[in-house]
């Protein structure tokens, strides 16, 4: 006699339950990177705190009208050349005071000064040399006056 095996369906059960996880799983990827808007705050808690301080200067800067390009330029292994530009509302180069920082924001945080030296009117150029490889962030804070103006400027250093 011939017994009818009533099991067959429990290996089917495990995939079919993987397979749910899976599906499941990508949905929430597909939904963190369709939510994410890519915008991070450095110390998002003090911020909060200053907020409408924080708004004002910004808006003081806005105001002002000054740009400031930076670049940064490899000249070796895990150093270069950072180059300020800094104009007015109408163009004209700016003099003003300088404070440039290298910064890598990792676990241990390092923020090295870079000495910049003004090479031509509202142009300035320093030399970087910096630890590590990798992503660093240069902070260009320029002051005339009472007025002042902040930007950071993202740039990759290779080995």
């Amino acid at each position: 006699m011939k017994t009818e095996r009533r099991d067959r369906w429990i290996p089917f059960a495990f995939v079919g339950f993987f397979l749910f996880l899976a599906v499941l799983e990508g949905d929430f990827i597909r939904i963190a990177y369709q939510s994410f808007t890519g915008l991070v705050t450095d110390e998002a808690y003090a911020t909060g705190l200053d907020y409408n301080e924080i708004m004002a200067a910004r808006e003081a800067e806005k105001r002002l009208g000054w740009t400031v390009d930076g670049r940064f330029e490899a000249t070796g292994p895990l150093q270069g050349r950072f180059h300020v530009t800094l104009r007015d509302h109408d163009g004209r180069p700016l003099a003003a005071a300088l404070t440039v920082t290298a910064e890598r924001l990792t676990r241990l945080a390092q923020i090295l000064p870079v000495t910049m030296a003004e090479t031509a009117p509202g142009e300035w150029d320093g030399a970087v040399k910096l630890p590590l490889a990798g992503h660093w962030s240069i902070r260009v804070i320029a002051r005339a006056g009472d007025d002042k103006i902040h930007r950071i400027v993202d740039i990759e250093v290779e080995p």
